[in-house]
């Protein structure tokens, strides 16, 4: 009986019941004209390791300097790219699973001023061109 009730106290020990696993989840914009900007993010953790890998490509790269908990996507760096997040808590280390950031969906409509598109079913359709 002693030695359950020590193994017992050893493993409440070694695993805390407060210990929580890491889920970190990236949200935020994930379409925009060219020349434009969006913000993702993920919950607050000790630190973040941002990273992307191209629509296509099997190689997921670090982006340099990008170690905060929200990032700033442009157009031409990260249209049709998948970004996810590495963050650590407490000595735990997570990635996040992929988020999509398109941004391709405008690309054939944006340009400089507001246009009134008629589509195939004759409904009009205001755009923003940039």
């Amino acid at each position: 009986m002693r030695q359950f009730l020590f193994s017992m106290l050893l493993f409440m020990l070694v695993y805390p019941a407060n210990a929580q696993t890491l889920n970190p989840t990236v949200t935020g914009e994930n379409m925009l004209c060219p020349e434009g900007t969006g913000v993702v993010s993920t919950q607050v953790f000790d630190t973040y390791q941002w990273h992307r890998r191209y629509l296509g490509s099997s190689q997921t790269q670090s982006l340099p300097g990008q170690v905060f908990q929200q990032l700033v996507m442009d157009y031409h760096n990260f249209a049709a790219s998948y970004v996810s997040v590495t963050v650590t808590q407490g000595g735990q280390t997570a990635t996040s699973p992929e988020f999509l950031w398109t941004g391709m969906f405008f690309a054939p409509f944006c340009h400089h001023r507001w246009h009134v598109f008629h589509w195939p079913r004759r409904r009009d359709c205001l755009v923003p061109w940039r």
